[in-house]
């Protein structure tokens, strides 16, 4: 009778708990894999859709812009899927004014499924040394220059 009841006590106190448990981690596994798989396809398009809407606007007469590789990520925390949006624009012509020209950074985390931009990394960087910041277009989205920018971003992308 004794063996009887601490098998009963054993199954239910220790045994079943634990395999709910491994069962709710599976489908909290498979979620998020399903999750990062439906933002890496949705991020790609927003980075495609978003290079080509702005890659026209953006170059000036004799720039010329670099994409950098997106970086798409799933906050789980946000409960939503993140892009970084990594551009350069450099002066192409006239070529000997390219050694005193600041290049223009323009980097973004967006949020894909809200459409908007949640930070900001837009600066010029001069030749000689030194980065200040541009107006972004939307107010109230902090804009940091690299260092603080990547270091946010990295922050971001990791939750």
């Amino acid at each position: 009778m004794c063996i009887a009841a601490a098998t009963v006590a054993y199954f239910f106190g220790f045994y079943l708990p634990r395999a709910h448990d491994s069962e709710v981690a599976e489908q909290r596994r498979r979620a998020d894999l399903a999750n990062a798989r439906r933002c890496d396809a949705d991020g790609r398009k927003f980075y495609a859709n978003f290079v080509k809407d702005h890659a026209p606007g953006r170059a000036l007469p004799g720039w010329e812009i670099d994409w950098g590789e997106p970086e798409i990520h799933y906050s789980k925390k946000a409960e939503t899927c993140l892009v970084n949006i990594p551009s350069i624009q450099r002066l192409v012509e006239p070529s000997y004014l390219r050694a005193v020209t600041p290049s223009i950074h323009r980097n973004q985390v967006s949020d894909v499924y809200r459409d908007h931009a949640i930070l900001y990394g837009w600066f010029e960087r001069k030749p000689e040394g030194g980065e200040t910041l541009i107006d972004t277009i939307e107010p109230g989205v902090p804009n940091y220059t690299s260092e603080k920018y990547f270091a946010e971003k990295d922050k971001l992308l990791s939750q």
